[in-house]
C-alpha cells in the first residue's frame, strides 16, 4: 500500500481520492451529480509520466505478477500503477452520487456494472495517456494460461497497442507467461491480431518464458533487466 494511502486510510480515502482527482483530472468534484456515467477530461499528464531510465511494461491478465515483479525490480520495468498517480488510484474506487455533493468511495458501480462507470473510465484514460508517453523498447506481458493472451475487449488490447506509434516506440516485446499447464503459447492466433493492430513501423517479438522465471528475476537482483527473459 502506497503511502499516501497509509496516512490516509480510515480517516481520509475519500478525501485523498477528491484531492487528486480535482488536481489532476480538472473535476468540480463538488458539483458532481454523476451516479454511473464520467466523462473524460484533461489532466495532468505527467503524473502518468513513466521514469526516462525504466522500460515500459503492459500487461493484461497478469496484475499480480508483473506487479510482484515491478515492486521488487524497480530498476527494470513500471507500469502505469506504478507512477505517482496510477499507485494512489489503484485498487480505489471512487464515484458521484445524483443529487448529492462530493465524492463518494462506497455504493459506487463495480468496473462492469456500466461502461462510463468513473473507476473505468479514468483506467481507460489514463491507460491511453500511458500509452502516449511510452518510448523506445517496451513490453506486454500476456498470460498463457488463457486461450485468447490478446484479449480484444481488454485495455492493453482496444486502447494500448494501437497508440504504440514508430515515431517514439521502436519495439513491443511480448512475454507469454506460461505455466505448467498452459493453454496458449507465441504461436495463439490472437497474437495476430496484436500484429496486425501494431504500426508496421513497431518491431514485434514474442518469447515464451516460464511464470516462475519471472518470479526468479524478481527476486534474484543479481539477474539483470535484460536476462529475465
Amino acid at each position: 500500500m502506497g503511502l499516501w494511502k497509509k496516512v490516509l486510510i480510515g480517516g481520509g480515502i475519500t478525501a485523498l481520492i477528491t484531492l487528486i482527482l480535482a488536481l489532476s483530472l480538472g473535476l468540480t468534484l463538488g458539483q458532481t451529480k454523476i451516479k454511473s456515467t464520467f466523462f473524460s477530461r484533461s489532466y495532468n499528464p505527467r503524473l502518468l509520466q513513466p521514469p526516462s531510465n525504466l522500460s515500459v511494461m503492459f500487461w493484461s491478465d497478469m496484475k499480480d505478477v508483473v506487479h510482484g515483479l515491478t515492486a521488487k525490480r524497480k530498476d527494470c520495468f513500471v507500469t502505469l500503477e506504478d507512477t505517482l498517480l496510477g499507485s494512489v488510484l489503484d485498487g480505489l474506487m471512487w464515484c458521484g452520487k445524483e443529487g448529492k455533493n462530493g465524492t463518494f468511495s462506497n455504493g459506487c458501480p463495480e468496473w462492469s456494472e456500466c461502461e462510463d462507470n468513473p473507476v473505468r473510465s479514468f483506467w481507460r484514460s489514463a491507460s491511453a495517456a500511458y500509452a502516449d508517453a511510452a518510448c523506445g523498447d517496451v513490453t506486454a506481458m500476456l498470460s498463457g494460461s488463457t486461450t485468447t493472451p490478446f484479449d480484444p475487449t481488454s485495455i492493453f488490447a482496444s486502447i494500448e497497442v494501437m497508440r504504440l506509434k514508430a515515431l517514439r516506440v521502436s519495439s513491443l516485446n511480448v512475454v507469454m507467461a506460461l505455466k505448467k499447464n498452459t493453454k496458449s503459447d507465441c504461436t495463439n492466433a490472437s497474437l495476430k491480431k496484436l500484429q496486425n493492430q501494431l504500426d508496421p513501423n513497431v518491431t514485434y517479438t514474442c518469447k515464451d518464458v516460464a511464470e516462475h522465471r519471472v518470479e526468479q528475476c524478481g527476486s534474484q537482483p543479481e539477474i539483470t533487466c535484460g536476462a529475465c527473459w
